[in-house]
């Protein structure tokens, strides 16, 4: 058998210069033709302050994935098909998330893919790039100050001791569980690891 060739790689070419990627996308704005991350009007261009492009970039950096990583996004929906959300009657769209944030659009705070994102992977299992949607969503409530504190919580521990440290979390949360109500089962947790003098520690 003869050596097996290889199919050519499609290459995207912007409206503008740009420059080559590594996935072999030739991106320098979402404005590439490759997906729906376009300007709404070919006559108008693009505009974003100093400050949503300093947003957008810090997303990315926290994120842990370059801007070239998110821009390859086709728009198939996938991801809002698979979202566990959906099923409690939430309707959440991961790509028209992305869309927003690369536009410079307004972002709605109080979307429910924001608010009540778990970080189960799922779309990203089924994402055609392999997009880590849950990572731009964490990225996304520490940027605009949304982080709950739980999420603060357990950064602070890892950044401190390099794991997630129980005692660490539940002082650091000890405000807002005592304002929900939630003092009786700290209790019950404090007999749990034996420091209330529960049955646990004299086993």
């Amino acid at each position: 058998m003869g050596p097996v060739k290889r199919p050519a790689r499609r290459v995207y070419h912007s409206r503008s210069t740009s420059r080559a990627s590594p996935r072999g996308f030739s991106i320098s704005s979402p404005t590439f033709q490759a997906g729906p991350l376009k300007s709404p009007s070919p006559s108008l261009p693009l505009r974003r302050t100093n400050l949503q492009a300093q947003r957008i970039k810090e997303v990315s950096s926290l994120s842990g994935q370059g801007l070239e990583e998110l821009f390859v996004c086709l728009g198939c929906k996938i991801c809002a098909s698979v979202c566990p959300l959906n099923d409690c009657g939430l309707e959440v769209n991961p790509r028209d998330l992305l869309t927003a944030l690369f536009l410079g659009e307004p972002l709605d705070t109080e979307a429910p893919l924001i608010e009540f994102c778990v970080g189960c992977y799922r779309c990203t299992e089924e994402c055609p790039w392999g997009i880590r949607v849950p990572e731009v969503i964490r990225a996304l409530r520490s940027v605009l100050g949304l982080e709950s504190a739980f999420e603060r919580a357990f950064r602070s521990s890892v950044g401190r001791y390099g794991r997630v440290r129980e005692c660490y979390v539940i002082l650091k949360t000890l405000p807002f569980l005592v304002k929900r109500g939630y003092g009786r089962y700290l209790v019950r947790w404090l007999e749990y690891v034996g420091l209330g003098g529960s049955k646990r520690s004299e086993m």
